[in-house]
């Protein structure tokens, strides 16, 4: 990009958490603003946060480049007390810093060639770098539902507001799905009043949370033709789909760093289907220190909000209780308002002074933050799930699909899978498996995880991080039923008896010594029960094959050969 040599396309390059990203880019800019063969090259990052933003200053003033930063995220955002860093005017500063919120609102419709604001002296820099997360756009729908909610407050303020309102809403009931509806301008309003009266419910504190997001949709897809679907979640409610481009096209060549990036399938889907993006080998740590335990049971916001018994807050409790000297951190579904919050919940089975030591981070709000980098064991209560709706959404703005394009079921889901282990790796590397030794193996880390077997989160977890260790988690442990008691007896009597002469136990022996004559029901009722699993883990044993009168047979080893067999 400084010598105008990289080919015009985003350059995706996954730099897994703790591998020196911020570190990297530091150090880059420094060397650009002191090399004299790059005199005058000016750069620009965007960040996804503002609180990232005095940080990234004060790394950059560290290097002795006070005179060269200056930064740009709007009055309303605080930018006067950025200025009190040090930072130079934004038109004079080699390196601009600035969000990517106010890439999208600065650029909207623009060229970012024609967008004054990121230029340096006059002319717009050729170093541009992207932290995190990167979508060309964002996606938008809006059902008759939403469309409802808006009646009572839209008539408030305007009773030709409300009726357009019901309009639309008949319209969309009536509409064909997989095929476009135009949304024309409100009957009886000009689109000035339309979009005032819209932008004022928007922002009305009084108004709750999904009326004002309602209100914000509706005023984006005025005078746009979005796709009808029906939604997943409501049988029979339909919803008007569809996404925006929010990145101006000349916006490349430009660098994307994400730790993600690996795993998002949208990324994948930007290289293949849109073409405008790179996706480079990824840097990934060794997670061989990485301990992965998964609670089988729900872990959706609905699952916690239904559960009367509060196994899941018990379940976390007990796990906890037993390293109560430690620190934990756990991330939770966002409080719902007016509920109880999740730390009282869970202070019902927790000592104040065990208590103390739990830190806490809810979803949305779970990444980006090193303030927990030092504690090993975490707790994923529950993970992250949005409407199926979303995923349509994005897995259409990744592709760039575009009419009546129909989007194939096995790319939405492989789009949602890719956002499951977005979110996942993002928030397990708030604790200590952020970090990395010498030899990149991360450092030591127990994790729970909540996440039913429909969701298949289990399944992604080793590709996420390659060396971990994933089991099941029982907080609960279950009884052993009558047909696991039987053989676990069995192997408890030669474990004590004849532990010499048994280096390997065919799973066709037991069999045969308990009398199982239905090889089906064995596997059904002994080896396929998670209370099977935990005995022999307890015991160290594992399932393994090995060739026994000529062939190859399942059965149980040891997990530890003795020394003598290692020596050999």
């Amino acid at each position: 990009m400084a010598e105008h040599r990289l080919s015009s396309h985003h350059h995706l390059f996954s730099l897994d958490p703790g591998v020196g990203k911020t570190t990297m880019v530091k150090h880059f800019l420094d060397q650009l603003i002191r090399s004299d063969h790059h005199e005058g090259v000016s750069a620009v990052v965007f960040l996804s946060r503002l609180d990232e933003v005095g940080k990234r200053i004060r790394d950059l003033q560290g290097l002795g480049l006070r005179d060269h930063v200056g930064v740009f995220v709007g009055k309303e955002a605080g930018e006067q007390r950025f200025t009190k860093l040090g930072c130079v005017e934004p038109h004079k500063a080699r390196v601009l810093i600035t969000t990517q919120q106010m890439l999208t609102q600065r650029c909207r419709g623009r060229r970012f060639a024609k967008t004054s604001a990121f230029h340096y002296q006059g002319a717009p820099r050729p170093v541009r770098i992207w932290d995190e997360s990167f979508m060309p756009g964002e996606e938008f729908s809006m059902s008759s539902d939403d469309l409802a909610s808006l009646l009572v407050p839209a008539r408030d303020r305007s009773e030709a507001l409300a009726t357009a309102v019901d309009d639309l809403r008949d319209v969309l009931r009536d509409a064909t799905v997989n095929k476009r509806l135009h949304v024309s301008a409100m009957s009886g309003l000009s689109a000035q009043e339309a979009q005032a009266a819209l932008y004022g419910i928007s922002v009305d504190t009084n108004q709750a949370e999904n009326v004002q997001t309602a209100a914000r949709n509706l005023r984006d897809i005025a005078e746009m033709s979005p796709l009808v679907h029906h939604d997943s979640r409501n049988d029979g409610v339909k919803i008007m789909l569809d996404y925006r481009d929010t990145i101006p096209s000349d916006l490349a060549p430009m660098v994307i760093l994400d730790a993600s990036g690996r795993c998002r399938h949208t990324y994948k889907l930007m290289e293949a289907k849109r073409g405008n993006l790179i996706c480079h080998d990824a840097v990934t740590k060794d997670y061989s220190n990485l301990e992965i335990g998964v609670w089988a049971i729900g872990g959706g916001r609905s699952s916690f909000a239904q559960d009367s018994e509060s196994e899941r807050h018990r379940g976390i409790a007990q796990t906890i209780s037993k390293r109560p000297d430690e620190e934990w951190l756990v991330i939770h579904h966002k409080d719902r308002e007016r509920a109880q919050p999740f730390r009282d919940q869970l202070r019902d089975f927790l000592s104040d002074e065990v208590l103390s030591r739990v830190s806490f981070l809810h979803w949305g709000d779970h990444h980006g933050t090193n303030d927990y980098a030092h504690i090993e064991n975490v707790v994923l209560a529950g993970t992250f799930f949005l409407p199926d709706k979303v995923y349509e959404g994005r897995a259409r703005l990744a592709a760039g699909l575009c009419d009546e394009d129909k989007l194939h079921p096995n790319v939405k889901q492989v789009v949602k899978e890719g956002e499951h282990m977005h979110g996942i790796l993002q928030a397990l590397c708030r604790a200590s498996v952020r970090g990395v030794d010498a030899e990149g193996r991360c450092r030591p880390c127990r994790a729970y995880v909540i996440a039913s077997n429909q969701s298949g989160i289990a399944k992604l977890l080793p590709d996420l991080f390659p060396g971990c260790t994933v089991s099941a988690w029982e907080p609960f442990p279950q009884q052993m039923t009558s047909n696991v008691e039987k053989v676990i007896d069995l192997i408890d009597w030669l474990l004590k008896h004849e532990a010499d002469l048994w280096d390997f136990i065919p799973f066709s022996w037991l069999r045969d010594e308990l009398d199982f004559k239905d090889k089906a029901n064995f596997r059904k009722t002994v080896l396929k029960r998670d209370c099977f699993s935990s005995a022999i883990a307890e015991r160290g044993l594992e399932v393994a094959e090995a060739q026994v009168d000529g062939r190859i047979q399942k059965g149980l080893r040891f997990i530890f050969p003795d020394d003598d067999d290692c020596a050999t």
